[in-house]
């Protein structure tokens, strides 16, 4: 009985830690979003990549795009694009890394959009 208790507990924890994982990878994704839908500059790439990934296959797209000189590399998911295609990125100057398509920002984040 004791053994079935702490067995119990310890599903218990696990579960509560991987909602906690879930839910602060969606704030911080969210919190990306809204900064480049409110600062970020849009910026015109190249998919160099394209790969199908998971069981409903998404696409993941690998985009190489310059800003200030340099190239970035970044990935984006469940876009329609084909490898080498001209697409239009939003990006932040304070971390580059950070890219999302601007159709995406552009359909789901207007509403922040202060431009």
């Amino acid at each position: 009985m004791k053994i079935r208790k702490n067995k119990f507990k310890i599903g218990r924890i696990l579960f509560i830690c991987f909602l906690t994982y879930l839910a602060s990878n969606t704030i911080s994704k969210t919190y990306d979003n809204i900064k480049l839908a409110r600062d970020g500059i849009r910026v015109k790439g190249i998919v160099i990549d394209k790969r199908v990934v998971g069981g409903k296959g998404t696409n993941e797209l690998d985009v190489r795009y310059l800003i200030q000189k340099n190239y970035y590399h970044g990935t984006i998911n469940n876009e329609k694009w084909n490898l080498n295609d001209s697409v239009e990125l939003v990006c932040l100057l304070s971390d580059p890394t950070i890219v999302r398509s601007y159709d995406f920002i552009k359909t789901n984040y207007s509403w922040f959009d202060r431009k």
